[in-house]
């Protein structure tokens, strides 16, 4: 398997020549940077990043492990042993061609306070507990995290592992030892019951409650579970006692809905109506 999207040859007076690999990238994000590496380094030839703009703290990355780059803003450093090489040139700091309006600068009260809360506090965390501690706004500490991510500076490999189901409710069957992996980039979605108490709350990113009638919630159950529960009656008489009473305690010990950053009325399955968002 091959990588780079072009050769370049330098030749000395001796005749000896410096050939590096060039891989051209569109962005190249901090965590893409070993992995770019890593397939650069299966070639015999010097590696050679191409990029339209290269931040200050990447170009100090790829300098530190000796490889060469370019930027279309002027940012130059090419480097060999043999022949010896050595060409350095400054360009842009900032990036001319910001695409979107994320994060560029840790300047102000709140990305500083995010800062310092990503010294002070031990992983595991989530973002909401992060941010609660931190006294910032969810959404400025998710700037935060992009900006510290994108220049290298938090690795964020992955989310972990996670077993999707323990228990079975139909079958019974435990799920537990059935282990995924979740990248960085995935949406981990937990559907439960009593998931907003305290003691779990700082455990979401985001916080979905769907409002409905707890009378219609029986009917809804009845039918999905008849059958295998022994008929109508056995089925609204668990439904009722065993999953409303307690979720009816819930309601009024939580206010799950009071506490939920999405609320939607799930009445009608066909047209559910966002209540607050």
């Amino acid at each position: 398997m091959s990588y780079g999207d072009a050769l370049w040859s330098f030749r000395a007076p001796d005749g000896s020549t410096a050939t590096f690999v060039v891989e051209t990238r569109q962005a190249l994000l901090g965590p893409q940077l070993n992995q770019v590496l890593a397939q650069l380094a299966e070639l015999d030839a010097i590696p050679l990043v191409a990029t339209p703009h290269l931040s200050p703290t990447l170009r100090a990355s790829l300098a530190n492990r000796g490889v060469s780059y370019v930027d279309s803003t002027g940012n130059l450093q090419l480097l060999a042993d043999a022949p010896g090489l050595f060409v350095e040139r400054s360009g842009s700091a900032k990036d001319p061609w910001p695409s979107d309006d994320t994060l560029r600068t840790l300047r102000g009260r709140g990305a500083g306070r995010a800062v310092r809360a990503l010294v002070d506090f031990r992983t595991p965390y989530g973002v909401r507990d992060l941010a609660r501690r931190a006294g910032v706004p969810l959404g400025s500490l998710s700037r935060v995290l992009d900006l510290l991510s994108r220049e290298g500076l938090v690795p964020r490999d992955g989310i972990g592992t996670v077993a999707l189901c323990s228990i079975d409710p139909l079958t019974q069957l435990d799920h537990s030892a059935t282990i995924v992996e979740v990248p960085a980039d995935g949406v981990l979605i937990v559907d439960g019951v009593f998931a907003l108490r305290p003691e779990l709350d700082g455990s979401w990113n985001l916080r979905i409650w769907l409002a409905v009638d707890p009378e219609l919630s029986v009917p809804r159950g009845m039918a999905r579970g008849a059958f295998t529960e022994g008929g109508d009656d056995k089925a609204e008489a668990l439904h009722r006692n065993r999953y409303l009473a307690p979720e009816l305690i819930y309601m009024a010990g939580v206010d799950p809905e009071a506490v939920a950053d999405v609320v939607i009325d799930n009445t009608d399955f066909e047209r559910p109506v966002l209540l607050r968002s």
